[in-house]
């Protein structure tokens, strides 16, 4: 039994390209492009976890 079986993978790939599409938005609004797709992506990989835990 591995420590990361609870994580549902297709979830983290749905949450972290959503996040990413969002925070490329978020990077041309503001013109911090790449720390907007860093923080897409990270947003988007904590709420996959967060997620794939309690669930």
């Amino acid at each position: 039994m591995s420590a990361l079986d609870f994580i549902r993978w297709p979830l983290v790939a749905k949450s972290v390209v959503a996040g990413t599409g969002l925070g490329s938005i978020y990077g041309v609004a503001t013109g911090d492009f790449v720390f907007g797709l860093v923080l897409g992506a990270m947003s988007g990989l904590g709420f996959a976890i967060g997620r794939s835990y309690t669930s």
